[in-house]
């Protein structure tokens, strides 16, 4: 079955699109009526059924990688491309890239504060920095 709505394929005894939250009840003639849950048309004074919560679709082969967390690591543009691609049909596979991405950036920062207090201290070290009085 088809939702009247957005024309997204959702399960034939839907009472509700899980894609935009259209309430789905189908006539006798086998076309789309619009009624809510109490069998009440739209022009009929009724309460309105609040819509499910949205569903987003994760994949059943979704899992943690720690491959994909290293590729990230050493290629971060890669990792946040494919954190990017893969954030809601693959959510555990995303955050292992964007763990990687992340661990990455720390350590890269890291390596330049670590970087720039040797060469401070080298700088001072050497005597290259002179005080002058006048």
């Amino acid at each position: 079955m088809y939702c009247y709505k957005c024309g997204r394929q959702i399960e034939d005894n839907a009472k509700f699109c899980r894609y935009c939250g259209a309430a789905q009840q189908a006539d006798a003639a086998g076309g789309q009526k619009q009624e809510d849950l109490f069998g009440f048309q739209n022009n009929q004074s009724a309460p309105q059924p609040t819509p499910p919560p949205q569903y987003s679709y994760t994949a059943p082969d979704d899992s943690s990688s720690v491959g994909f967390g290293i590729l990230s690591a050493f290629f971060p543009v890669v990792g946040f491309i494919l954190w990017l691609v893969w954030r809601d049909r693959y959510p555990q596979r995303a955050r292992s890239c964007i763990i990687g991405v992340l661990v990455s950036v720390a350590l890269y920062v890291v390596m330049i504060i670590i970087t720039v207090a040797l060469s401070v201290s080298g700088i001072l070290a050497s005597g290259m920095i002179y005080s002058y009085s006048w």
